[in-house]
Formats: C-alpha cells, structure tokens, sequence
C-alpha cells in the first residue's frame, strides 16, 4: 500500500533534487540516479525556464541511445521537465504531500513528468502525464513560481513527439482516467492534440471515445 515519505525520506528527496537540477544545468549531459539521462534541452524563456530531460532506466551492461532501442526492449521512458536549481528544492517540497509511486519520486525536484511505453510494432503509449507538486499545501511553493512553468505538459509533449519522430514510432496513444471528465483532463487532452497536430499527427477512431484517443503520423 503507497504511503507518504517519511521525514528522513524527504531530506534524500530535497537533497536528490538540488543534486540532479545543479548538474542538469552545469553540463549537456548528466547520469541522474537510476537513470541515464542522454538529450538535455533547454526551454522556455525569461524567468520560466527549464529543462527537458528525456531519461531511461539504466541497467547494467546495457546502453540506451535510442527510443528505437527501448522499441526493441519493451520498456518505459521518461521526460521530464526541471527547473533552476534554485527552485527544483520548493518542487520537491511537495513529495511530503504524495504517496510514494509514479515518476514525482523518480524525479524529485521536477516540475512535471511523462512516462511512456515503447511497442515493438512502433506504437507509442503514454500512460501518465502528471504534474510533480501540490502548490497550495506546500509553503514556499508559490503560485507566481508554478504559474511561469504553467507550460511544462506542452513543452514534454513537443520533446516527446520528436522523438516518436526521429525513432520512426508511427502511432501515439494516450488512455485518460474513466472515472468523471474534469476540467483538467479536457484541458490535457486540448494539449495532448495540439501537440500531435503541431507536429504531423492526426487522430484517428471515433472522436466521441474521451478515454482513449489515438493519433497516426500523416
């Protein structure tokens, strides 16, 4: 059963997040953790930005250059947007207000992060876009601080259909919560399509289906 960190747990996250923001700004490339982290791009502009790191699981005796690669593998990969240093220890203030699973904790310190599955026959499935924090019930996380990051889902989504591009993936799907169709699933799913359009995508099936909507490259 998930639960919340504990406090000696939460200084390890603080500490990971000032660690992995700091090298992430300091060099081109950097091994963060359990990842290896192999493109780091720079987004954004004036006081909101940040950086897209697009990241897999490092295992022993194995390289990970490609999507293509973790294709061939059937794995999970990972992009996820970070701000300065000086900001990524707020952010990871708000792990004390999660239960600890899913990619928040993978990334300590991070704004906002996608996990995606690679299919061998070049299908791309997106299981989680997800916001890293809880602003309102973590002091010193302010509102003007995650409003000028506001753009973290368009900015991974457009890295994230690159890459799709690059590694030749031709179909992207993306599964939303069944449960009710709030306001913010409608807002994800606006970006989601946005992004597959901007970059050569068009949906396809019925466009009644809210729950699970799928986009082919032209």
């Amino acid at each position: 059963m998930p639960r919340k960190p504990l406090p000696e747990q939460m200084e390890r996250y603080r500490a990971a997040a000032r660690e992995t923001a700091s090298k992430l700004w300091a060099m081109p490339k950097a091994k963060i953790g359990a990842f290896h982290a192999f493109r780091i791009n720079t987004i954004g502009r004036g006081g909101g930005k940040g950086i897209i790191v697009q990241a897999f699981y490092a295992r022993p005796k194995e390289s990970f250059g490609t999507l293509a690669a973790n294709r061939r593998r059937g794995r999970n990969c990972y992009w996820a947007y970070y701000p300065k240093p000086e900001e990524a220890e707020k952010f990871a203030d708000s792990l004390e207000h999660l239960v600890e699973r899913g990619p928040a904790f993978e990334f300590p310190g991070s704004v906002g992060t996608i996990r995606a599955y690679i299919l061998p026959d070049k299908t791309m499935q997106i299981s989680s876009i997800q916001g890293s924090f809880i602003q309102k019930k973590t002091p010193g996380l302010t509102a003007w601080m995650t409003a000028k990051h506001g753009g973290w889902r368009q900015h991974l989504l457009d890295e994230l259909f690159l890459d799709a591009i690059k590694s030749g993936i031709k179909r992207v799907c993306f599964s939303t919560p069944m449960i009710g169709e709030s306001e913010r699933t409608r807002r994800i799913i606006a970006i989601f399509l946005r992004a597959a359009r901007k970059h050569g995508f068009r949906r396809v099936g019925k466009k009644e289906e809210r729950h699970f909507i799928v986009v082919e490259k032209k």
